[in-house]
């Protein structure tokens, strides 16, 4: 696997705490062992009240199941400069489909 298209900046600077919900969301890929087989857990952590806000479970760890789980944040947040969303820093992501 090649380089990452787009390694954005990091702006949380450990600073875990949001003032208003859907401010500060993290974002995670989580393997999930089940019968036999390995499960991928995409999830969105809203750091206001530490509540998962989406997820999706997939087969496999791709960019489309990152993308699924974006897709069901409020479309009410795309007008929102205030919020900021931060992947967990990983080197794995698909090839199949590069994040906008």
């Amino acid at each position: 696997m090649g380089p990452p298209a787009y390694v954005s900046e990091y702006l949380l600077n450990r600073q875990f705490q949001a003032d208003a919900p859907m401010q500060k969301l993290f974002t995670d890929i989580t393997y999930l062992p089940y019968g036999g087989r390995i499960l991928y857990l995409s999830s969105i952590l809203d750091l206001f009240n530490c509540q998962i806000v989406a997820s999706t479970i997939s087969d496999k760890q791709d960019t489309i199941s990152v993308l699924d789980t974006l897709n069901q944040l409020p479309s009410y947040l795309e007008a929102i400069k205030a919020v900021s969303i931060h992947p967990k820093r990983t080197k794995k992501l698909s090839k199949d489909k590069a994040l906008p």
